[in-house]
């Protein structure tokens, strides 16, 4: 499960827009929405690619796409 509102955070402090994000998964604003909603999961690719344009570090990745 993905903690949306740590995922929120990040882009607060990396200033970065949900669509900028969007954009660099290569989905759309609503699809993002969905899975910052749980309606649906990101895709290992989504998660690489997020974790790279955010410039995560392994546990903030853990933190945000691995929540238990």
């Amino acid at each position: 499960m993905t903690n949306a509102k740590e995922l929120e955070i990040q882009l607060i402090r990396k200033n970065v827009s949900k669509k900028a994000l969007a954009q660099a998964l290569g989905i759309s604003e609503m699809a993002l929405f969905n899975k910052l909603n749980g309606a649906s999961e990101f895709k290992a690719s989504e998660i690489n690619k997020a974790t790279n344009f955010l410039r995560l570090t392994r546990d903030e990745r853990d933190v945000i796409f691995f929540a238990s």
